[in-house]
């Protein structure tokens, strides 16, 4: 079982692993975080958004297993 946020396999065999663009566009957002400083206010938008990035990211890797464990029964 992977570790929390290790990279998970979430397609059938055969499907080529998709790239996860949240994860890297939050990692964009944590970076102009630290550009524009956590204090302002355009900084405090960017960590709101990774933060919503990497929970969305998370809820599909954890939907994408709930339905592989219905698939398989």
């Amino acid at each position: 079982m992977p570790q929390e946020g290790e990279a998970v396999r979430v397609l059938p065999d055969g499907y080529p692993e998709p790239d996860r663009p949240s994860r890297t566009v939050a990692g964009i957002a944590r970076q102009g975080t630290e550009l524009l400083g956590p204090a302002t206010p355009a900084g405090a938008r960017m960590d709101g958004a990774a933060e919503f990035l990497d929970r969305t990211d998370q809820n599909i890797v954890r939907a994408v297993r709930q339905w592989r464990e219905e698939q398989t029964g």
